[in-house]
């Protein structure tokens, strides 16, 4: 099981090629599963998501798939960046932003 926010799981869908598809998967968004009924294109950026097994499959003719979970952990490596939810106390929010700004991050949602 791979676990991912939702920012960092559209970062990966931005980056496979159009006509993409992917299927047998688990997914959960907010604990709550994806019975196919989900926008998995507009989850929230800091949604805490789950992909179990699935295959990930780069044009629509479904032949030649890989895991979707391989997949993701590869483009993770291969980045050279990682996302991260953080939850803080409300007075020392501007702090953290401050850290992570000096620290050359930057605000996704």
């Amino acid at each position: 099981m791979l676990r991912t926010s939702g920012a960092e799981w559209k970062a990966f869908c931005a980056s496979l090629p159009e006509g993409w598809m992917h299927e047998d998967d688990t997914i959960t968004v907010d604990d709550k599963p994806d019975n196919g009924d989900m926008d998995l294109d507009h989850v929230p950026d800091d949604a805490v998501m789950t992909i179990s097994g699935g295959v990930l499959y780069m044009n629509q003719d479904g032949k030649d798939g890989k895991s979707l979970e391989y997949t993701m952990r590869f483009w993770r490596k291969r980045s050279g960046t990682t996302r991260i939810v953080v939850e803080v106390a409300k007075e020392k929010e501007s702090d953290v932003r401050e850290a992570i700004a000096k620290a050359g991050g930057k605000f996704i949602g």
